[in-house]
């Protein structure tokens, strides 16, 4: 068969209409789910056998924060970070008082495309319930973060 200048034409033609009429091979953006309120729960005890102290829970609903609770021995501080590099992440950390000594710094990192999920059971949310104990008294601090949909 012949390819004559015409035929030609007609093939390159029916080419460029094909290729400019095909679907778009673009994906849309994946659109990061909702992320919810984090809560985190904390309770102090000064010795064994004695009662829990229970504050007022920590609440973040998003953006960069930091806040923290004071006892007699330990303090508890929780970050919350949603940082355009690292992500979205929560440090908690449990520091002795009287020295400023760091006891304990957890950090969990969250997949910008996966809802957070409270995995734990017994309602220990994300962190599960954790212990943290003061090097020198009795003293303890339990705690455990959650997530919240609305």
């Amino acid at each position: 068969m012949k390819i004559t200048p015409p035929l030609l034409i007609f093939l390159l033609l029916l080419t460029f209409l094909m290729v400019g009429c095909a679907p778009s091979t673009t994906v849309p953006e994946p659109v990061a789910p909702d992320f919810g309120t984090l809560v985190c729960e904390v309770f102090y005890r000064p010795s064994p056998g004695s009662g829990m102290q229970s504050p007022p829970p920590l609440i973040f609903k998003g953006g960069n924060d930091s806040q923290s609770i004071q006892f007699d021995d330990l303090a508890f501080e929780a970050r919350f970070q949603d940082d355009e590099f690292e992500g979205r992440t929560l440090s908690t950390i449990v520091t002795a008082l009287e020295t400023g000594v760091e006891i304990s710094r957890v950090l969990y990192q969250f997949d910008p495309q996966n809802p957070v999920e409270n995995q734990f059971i017994g309602g220990h949310g994300f962190t599960g319930l954790n212990y943290v104990f003061h090097p020198t008294t009795t003293a303890e601090i339990q705690y455990f973060c959650r997530v919240e949909y609305d």
